[in-house]
Protein backbone atom coordinates (compact mmCIF):
# COMPACT_ATOMS: atom_id res chain seq x y z
CA UNK A 1 0.00 0.00 0.00
CA UNK A 2 1.23 3.48 -0.81
CA UNK A 3 0.84 6.45 1.52
CA UNK A 4 1.73 10.06 0.96
CA UNK A 5 4.04 11.70 3.47
CA UNK A 6 3.02 14.82 5.35
CA UNK A 7 5.78 16.72 3.53
CA UNK A 8 4.42 15.73 0.12
CA UNK A 9 0.88 16.75 1.09
CA UNK A 10 2.16 20.08 2.38
CA UNK A 11 4.24 20.76 -0.73
CA UNK A 12 1.31 19.91 -3.01
CA UNK A 13 -0.97 22.20 -1.01
CA UNK A 14 1.59 25.02 -1.11
CA UNK A 15 2.23 24.88 -4.87
CA UNK A 16 -1.48 24.62 -5.63
CA UNK A 17 -2.17 27.64 -3.42
CA UNK A 18 0.43 29.72 -5.27
CA UNK A 19 -1.50 29.10 -8.49
CA UNK A 20 -4.91 29.56 -6.91
CA UNK A 21 -3.99 32.73 -5.04
CA UNK A 22 -2.44 34.29 -8.12
CA UNK A 23 -5.67 33.63 -9.98
CA UNK A 24 -7.73 35.10 -7.13
CA UNK A 25 -5.61 38.25 -6.89
CA UNK A 26 -5.83 38.85 -10.64
CA UNK A 27 -9.59 38.20 -10.62
CA UNK A 28 -10.26 40.62 -7.75
CA UNK A 29 -8.06 43.24 -9.41
CA UNK A 30 -9.93 42.87 -12.72
CA UNK A 31 -13.28 43.37 -10.97
CA UNK A 32 -12.27 46.15 -8.56
CA UNK A 33 -9.33 47.84 -10.27
CA UNK A 34 -7.71 48.18 -6.82
CA UNK A 35 -4.49 46.32 -6.17
CA UNK A 36 -4.72 46.94 -2.41
CA UNK A 37 -8.04 45.09 -2.17
CA UNK A 38 -6.78 42.30 -4.45
CA UNK A 39 -3.63 41.76 -2.37
CA UNK A 40 -5.54 41.85 0.94
CA UNK A 41 -7.99 39.29 -0.38
CA UNK A 42 -5.12 37.13 -1.62
CA UNK A 43 -3.41 37.22 1.78
CA UNK A 44 -6.47 36.03 3.66
CA UNK A 45 -7.38 33.52 0.97
CA UNK A 46 -3.95 31.86 0.78
CA UNK A 47 -3.75 31.11 4.50
CA UNK A 48 -7.28 29.75 4.81
CA UNK A 49 -7.19 27.61 1.72
CA UNK A 50 -3.70 26.28 2.41
CA UNK A 51 -4.92 24.87 5.73
CA UNK A 52 -8.12 23.50 4.20
CA UNK A 53 -6.25 21.80 1.37
CA UNK A 54 -3.69 20.21 3.69
CA UNK A 55 -6.33 18.68 5.96
CA UNK A 56 -8.39 17.59 2.95
CA UNK A 57 -5.36 15.73 1.54
CA UNK A 58 -4.64 14.09 4.89
CA UNK A 59 -8.25 12.96 5.23
CA UNK A 60 -8.22 11.42 1.76
CA UNK A 61 -4.95 9.62 2.52
CA UNK A 62 -7.01 7.44 4.90
CA UNK A 63 -9.73 6.64 2.36
CA UNK A 64 -9.08 3.63 0.19
CA UNK A 65 -11.70 4.36 -2.46
CA UNK A 66 -10.20 4.40 -5.95
CA UNK A 67 -6.77 3.14 -4.91
CA UNK A 68 -5.16 0.02 -6.25
CA UNK A 69 -1.82 -1.59 -5.44
CA UNK A 70 0.83 -2.04 -8.07
CA UNK A 71 0.29 -5.83 -8.03
CA UNK A 72 -3.42 -5.35 -8.86
CA UNK A 73 -2.50 -3.06 -11.73
CA UNK A 74 -0.16 -5.70 -13.13
CA UNK A 75 -2.91 -8.34 -12.92
CA UNK A 76 -5.26 -6.30 -15.10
Amino acid sequence: MVFETHHRSLLKAFTYRILGTTFSIVSVYVFTGKIEIAMAFGGVEVLGKLALNYFHERLWSHIGYGRVTQSKLQQQ
